[in-house]
């Protein structure tokens, strides 16, 4: 199946506290003459990160690509993205007003905190598995894209569009083993089994 023999359109699911970006999906499909009129940009879905099940809702039929990235990982890219933040990303004092009891003085008390931080003015907590977003019932985003393995997985959409131009990002990495303990890994293993088990992660 390729774009001349079937018309889907596209659309992107990412999770909260995800290092790809909506925008660098949109802009390979904007700079591919195959791809460009076949991408559904939604701020609505990129700003509120609506999940899979209320996407298919709006736009029913519509194929939908999303990105994980290894739990472990990701819990300390977002906790270093938070304390140091680059412009435009909010940081601890903005996250705070949307959590109690959530603590930032330290990686190992950042991921303590989550079994007890509450939600003040967000719907989505942070031990929210990503699968919240790519997956509901039996359905799952039609391409999920690992962030560690980005270009590999990006191919079927390359090929649906019958281009070699690559999504010019690389695969995601960071050097996360060290800065777990044995009771913070486990902690992240019981808060995102889901993702571990579906996404077929490991530490």
């Amino acid at each position: 199946m390729n774009y001349e023999t079937d018309d889907s359109f596209f659309t992107v699911v990412l999770p909260i506290r995800n290092p790809i970006k909506c925008w660098d999906i949109y802009k390979w499909a904007n700079e591919d003459a195959n791809a460009v009129f076949r991408f559904i940009r939604d701020t609505e879905i990129e700003e509120s990160r609506l999940t899979l099940k209320e996407v298919n809702e709006i736009y029913p039929g519509v194929k939908v690509i999303g990105s994980v990235v290894n739990p472990w990982a990701r819990a300390l890219w977002a906790y270093n993205m938070t304390i140091n933040p680059p412009e435009g990303h909010p940081g601890v004092v903005e996250v705070s007003k949307y959590f109690k009891n959530i603590d930032f003085t330290s990686f190992d008390a950042y991921i303590n905190s989550l079994e007890h931080c509450e939600l003040i003015d967000t719907r989505v907590h942070p031990s929210t598995p990503q699968s919240h977003w790519l997956s509901y019932n039996n359905t799952q985003a039609d391409y999920i894209l690992r962030a560690e393995n980005l270009n590999e997985d990006f191919r079927p959409l390359q090929e649906y569009f019958k281009t070699d131009k690559s999504l010019g990002i690389d695969n995601f990495t960071i050097d996360y083993k060290q800065h777990y303990t044995t009771t913070t890994k486990n902690l992240i293993e019981k808060y995102f089994k889901e993702d571990i088990d579906r996404f077929e992660y490991e530490f």
